[in-house]
């Protein structure tokens, strides 16, 4: 098995798959950062998790990613099989309630020789660039 941390908001998160009696899900947890006790925040609903996967294969879990920034969370399967199946939780501000959904497929034909990379930034691309041309100069940086 295998976990994520993520910050989201003003909190640590950890994400990942569970086994229980009812079957395996994907839950949410929040860690208290003085005691680092945590608590369930939310849990993907079933239709949503079993869209993330073409079969019932054991090992099916080992190909989910998981990314987050600002309130929103994101798990997806980095496999091609089935146009990156993504899902999305938005923990709400102020009540700290957690609301899933589908993420829409990209679009076809996606080439299954290409890798999702994923991450999430608050740093804007032009800040990123801006250095590159004031080395280069004004005018002459290529994006």
């Amino acid at each position: 098995m295998f976990s994520f941390l993520i910050a989201c908001q003003d909190q640590l998160v950890l994400a990942g798959p569970c086994n229980t009696p009812r079957g395996p899900s994907f839950n949410l947890w929040k860690i208290d950062e003085e005691t680092m006790e945590f608590s369930e925040i939310a849990i993907m609903p079933q239709d949503l998790l079993h869209g993330l996967f073409d079969s019932d294969e054991d090992d099916k879990f080992a190909s989910l990613k998981c990314v987050g920034l600002g309130n929103l969370i994101y798990v997806f399967n980095e496999e091609c099989h089935r146009n990156y199946p993504a899902c999305v939780c938005e923990i709400s501000s102020e009540s700290g309630k957690c609301s899933w959904r589908r993420v829409p497929h990209l679009p076809s034909p996606v080439n299954r020789f290409h890798k999702v990379i994923s991450f999430c930034s608050t740093v804007s691309l032009d800040n990123i660039l801006q250095g590159e041309e004031e080395e280069i100069g004004p005018g002459q940086a290529v994006y």
